[in-house]
């Protein structure tokens, strides 16, 4: 899983818009703390993986994906 970004400020990434949006309606849901991973990963049917690389690029994949935002 990669996520890069070049001095021309140009994003790339593995996380799909659509995997980018499970991520946030199970945060925006409020039904767990998304430092708990299992739960997260079960509620969004997301990696473990693609999760942490999620919390770890999060502003970047929001400037990316602009009409994930719920």
């Amino acid at each position: 899983m990669e996520v890069t970004q070049t001095k021309t400020t140009e994003f790339k990434t593995d996380i799909t818009e659509e995997e980018f949006k499970s991520y946030e309606e199970v945060r925006v849901s409020g039904v767990t703390n998304m430092y708990n991973v299992s739960l997260v990963s079960d509620l969004s049917d997301l990696s473990k993986d693609k999760i942490m690389l999620i919390m770890k690029n999060y502003e970047q994949l929001m400037n990316f994906y602009p009409n994930v935002r719920i």
